[in-house]
């Protein structure tokens, strides 16, 4: 129907009696039905130990998504794109995002570095800002990324810089969450506050 499917798998693996592996199989079956998928290292890491991300993140690909994003905590956050080799084998190319202060603090609605209140929401912050960032344009017109996303448009530098405003706006949301007590996201005019404050392009 043409409509932008998400999976955001949210691993809590003191509930998964079977282990990371053969949880695995079960969240690559729902891989085949979405166009992005966001998840965090620590995710990665219960389902494929020692795996290398390259290797999970081109294995995710080849069942379907167009974009793998995984978020690091305070490390900021890489997104997977695909790309293709000379000889027509499947590639990636990331686009990082850093934290935008230094650990172990965070910034707060004003852009001040505070110290960390609570990390709960922050994940779905991220996801939410991303997502937002798919599909809103400041002009109300199509998204840019929806082209990569929806209709199998190669990853230009135009895409990839979009997908790095985007990954930002994605960490100055979550980072701000994580300034506050509770699941607290922050506003629209928040984020552009913060964005503001350190220069980044909204």
């Amino acid at each position: 129907m043409g409509a932008l499917r998400s999976f955001d798998p949210n691993i809590r693996a003191n509930m998964i009696n079977e282990g990371g592996k053969a949880y695995s199989k079960k969240l690559e079956g729902m891989l085949k039905l979405v166009d992005v998928v966001k998840t965090s290292d620590e995710d990665v890491e219960f389902l494929y130990q020692d795996t290398p991300m390259n290797t999970v993140v081109l294995k995710w690909m080849k069942l379907g998504p167009k974009l793998v994003v995984i978020t690091k905590g305070a490390k900021g956050a890489d997104a997977y794109v695909p790309q293709r080799g000379d000889s027509g084998e499947l590639k990636t190319a990331v686009v990082s995002a850093a934290a935008p202060t230094v650990s172990p603090n965070t910034i707060d609605d004003k852009g001040k570095s505070v110290p960390v209140a609570d990390t709960v929401g922050a994940g779905d912050t991220f996801m939410g800002a991303l997502l937002l960032g798919f599909l809103k344009t400041k002009d109300g017109c199509d998204a840019p990324l929806l082209d990569q996303l929806l209709r199998n448009k190669p990853w230009d530098d135009a895409a990839i810089a979009d997908l790095q405003g985007v990954m930002r706006r994605a960490a100055v949301s979550a980072a701000i969450t994580c300034s506050r007590r509770g699941a607290n996201p922050p506003t629209a005019a928040e984020v552009d506050t913060v964005m503001s404050v350190l220069k980044f392009d909204c």
